[in-house]
């Protein structure tokens, strides 16, 4: 017996995580779709429509979860090892036959925080040709390593006249 999949069993698609974390910040539905990149002049009826989906509903839930968390030491090791070891080609896939490209579908959350921008830029030529630009910018590794590396215990001297 087989069954149709609810949207509960799907991940968030991007605009739809998106929009959650837009709802987050304290954005209207209506803001909130619009940033997240959904159609403007139908904006307030999509994030109407999204605020009904119990996956949004969970996805909210969880977020709001985790920004009441107390703050810990681990947490903030655990942003920062996201930072430091963020890598570019984590959100680029190469498809046979094609050019490389950014697929952000399939980073996982500890990816996605080494993320400091992303900016799209479509642009057509004066032939009507479509090229989109995407410009991916990670955290600073550097600060990011140099903070994990003070919050390390230092390494056993060499020869410790041990064996």
């Amino acid at each position: 017996m087989t069954r149709n999949a609810s949207p509960a069993d799907k991940p968030l698609s991007v605009r739809q995580r998106r929009f959650v974390d837009h709802l987050l910040q304290n954005h209207s539905a209506a803001e909130a779709a619009r940033r997240a990149g959904y159609r403007p002049v139908a904006a307030k009826q999509t994030g109407s429509r999204l605020l009904k989906r119990a996956d949004i509903q969970a996805a909210l839930a969880a977020g709001r979860a985790e920004a009441q968390a107390p703050l810990t030491r681990a947490a903030v090791m655990a942003e920062l090892r996201a930072v430091a070891f963020s890598n570019l080609a984590d959100f680029m896939r190469v498809y046979p036959g094609q050019k490389g490209g950014v697929d952000l579908t399939r980073i996982s959350r500890a990816q996605a925080a080494g993320l400091r921008e992303m900016t799209i830029e479509d642009n057509w030529t004066p032939g009507g040709a479509h090229r989109r630009v995407v410009r991916l910018r990670l955290g600073p590794k550097t600060y990011a390593l140099s903070r994990l590396l003070a919050g390390l215990p230092p390494d056993p001297p060499e020869g410790d006249g041990a064996g």
